[in-house]
C-alpha cells in the first residue's frame, strides 16, 4: 500500500514537471474509469496507516450504492482526498469524528455530476484563512507545513474539470468536490 502510494505522489511530481506543448502549461493524467467508492476506501485505508492523527478519529464513510464508473485522474484524486482528510485530523487534534460520502447529481443534460464530501466534526477555519481559503499563506502549522495544501488541492480539482466549495463553523468544517460524471469538462 506504501509503495503504491508513493509511486502515485511520484507520478503527480513528474506531471507536474512537464509541460504540455500545445498548452503551455503542467502535463495531465489520463483520465481513467474509476469506482470512486473503492478509491475512497483505499484512501481511507492509507490514511489510516500514515497519519498518527487519525488514530483516535473515527472515520466512517457513506457511499451512494451503484454510482457509475467515473472518468477522472485517479492519483490526483488520491491526493485531494488524503490532504482533506489529514488536514481534519490535524484540526481535530487527534479526536473526532471525519465523515466522507458520495452522491450523484442529474442534471438531465447529459452533465451528470459526481459529489464526494469530507466533513469534520473539529473547531472550524479562522476567518483569515476562509477568506484566502485556496491561496498559498503562510502556514500556522509549524516548519513541517508549506502553507500550500488547500492551493494545490483547488488546483488539482480545477484540473480535474471540477470545483470544491467549504462551509466551515464552530461545529467543523465540510468540503465538497464536484467533478463530472463523464470526464474533464471542455
Amino acid at each position: 500500500l506504501i509503495e503504491g502510494e508513493l509511486r502515485r505522489v511520484a507520478r503527480i511530481l513528474q506531471q507536474m514537471r512537464q509541460v504540455d506543448a500545445s498548452a503551455g502549461g503542467p502535463g495531465r493524467q489520463d483520465s481513467a474509469r474509476v469506482d470512486i467508492n473503492m478509491l475512497v476506501q483505499e484512501v481511507i485505508r492509507f490514511c489510516r496507516l500514515g497519519k498518527q492523527e487519525l488514530e483516535r478519529v473515527e472515520v466512517s464513510f457513506s457511499p451512494t450504492p451503484d454510482l457509475p464508473l467515473v472518468a477522472t485522474e485517479p492519483d490526483k484524486l488520491k491526493q485531494v482526498l488524503t490532504n482533506l482528510i489529514f488536514n481534519a485530523a490535524e484540526a481535530m487534534q487527534g479526536h473526532g469524528r471525519i465523515d466522507l460520502a458520495t452522491a450523484c447529481w442529474q442534471t438531465g443534460q447529459n452533465s451528470d455530476t459526481l459529489e464526494i464530501t469530507v466533513g469534520d466534526n473539529g473547531p472550524g477555519l479562522p476567518r483569515e484563512v476562509l477568506d484566502s481559503l485556496y491561496q498559498p499563506v503562510k502556514t500556522t502549522k509549524g516548519e513541517t507545513h508549506s502553507g500550500l495544501g488547500l492551493s494545490i488541492v483547488a488546483g488539482l480539482v480545477q484540473g480535474m474539470g471540477g470545483s470544491m466549495q467549504c462551509n466551515s463553523g464552530p461545529t467543523g468544517t465540510r468540503f465538497k468536490i464536484h467533478l463530472p460524471i463523464g470526464g474533464r469538462a471542455a
